[in-house]
């Protein structure tokens, strides 16, 4: 692709040093655990996960990837940090979690799979990106979607 990456080197990697610790709840990733059972609810809320197709843009170890998983979803997980990529697919593959991690940005994904989901997950991750105005502005590939729930909105075609 030619454009810039909304990638900035040093969060990834602060990210690639704490990444064997992701899943210690009491390690340095501790906010993020006691945090997902609320953010996971919240969704919950929002729409039904059974049997959705959902894209977890910075998906980091795995926390959120796994929890919509467990909940019925067919999960991707998104992010530009090998070794929290590595993580996460040993934790999914540990607990007999059918997700598919890949490094990518969700502008790469965007453009490599139109339209190929129903929600996008994007949690915690516009503080570690150095435009987050820009952040997926490509999620257009994959039609409108309701702020209030990410769900999509399949746009007519002509």
């Amino acid at each position: 692709m030619n454009h810039q990456p909304n990638i900035a080197p040093e969060e990834a990697a602060k990210f690639e040093r704490i990444a064997n610790e992701w899943w210690d709840p009491d390690g340095p990733m501790k906010p993020l655990h006691q945090m997902n059972p609320v953010r996971l609810d919240y969704i919950k809320k929002q729409t039904a996960l059974t049997g959705k197709t959902i894209i977890d843009v910075g998906s980091g170890g795995g926390l959120l990837s796994e929890s919509l998983a467990k909940e019925g979803a067919c999960v991707t997980g998104l992010d530009i940090t090998d070794s929290l990529i590595e993580v996460a697919k040993q934790h999914a593959e540990k607990n007999h979690l059918n997700i598919t991690y890949l490094n990518s940005t969700i502008e790469d994904y965007a453009h490599q799979h139109p339209n190929s989901c129903d929600i996008i997950t994007c949690l915690e991750l516009l503080e570690h990106v150095p435009d987050p105005a820009n952040c997926g502005a490509s999620n257009g590939e994959y039609g409108e979607y309701n702020n209030a729930s990410n769900k999509r909105r399949r746009r007519k075609r002509a």
